[in-house]
């Protein structure tokens, strides 16, 4: 049988070394998210990393990103919720503005996200951190 993507998959996780506080996730959407492991931040830490994307049909739709958390048995679940932002400028994520942020004008020219699922991720230390993604669509992408 053929293989069926979900929306919502996630591809690639990523953790930093030493304190490990967060970690980033990217997957099918082409986004990149950062999840804090922080059991007091853990909703108000979560949020899209990679900027706008004028490709997602859910970026277009001017959704608004949400994140709610619970316990289910010994697990801590914290998840991605939309909704319409009715009458309001959406959150956009973009730029490492926390989801809920208001969201910055649209960026003009190319759009600088991949085209398919983000595969893999990992950090190389030049003058700063760089995160480097490199997805199904053949790219391989550095973000500061």
């Amino acid at each position: 049988g053929g293989s069926r993507r979900a929306v919502g998959s996630v591809r690639s996780l990523w953790l930093p070394r030493g304190a490990q506080t967060f970690l980033l996730a990217g997957g099918a959407d082409r986004k990149v998210r950062h999840w804090s492991l922080d059991p007091e931040h853990h909703t108000a830490e979560a949020f899209v990393v990679t900027p706008y994307d004028p490709m997602s049909q859910l970026d277009r739709a001017r959704e608004r990103t949400t994140y709610t958390s619970n316990h289910l048995g010994d697990v801590f679940v914290v998840q991605e919720q939309l909704a319409p932002a009715h009458g309001e400028s959406p959150s956009r994520g973009g730029g490492g503005a926390p989801a809920g942020a208001a969201a910055a004008a649209e960026p003009a020219g190319p759009n600088p996200n991949h085209r398919d699922a983000i595969l893999d991720m990992c950090t190389i230390s030049l003058q700063s951190d760089i995160l480097v993604t490199a997805g199904r669509d053949g790219l391989v992408k550095l973000w500061r």
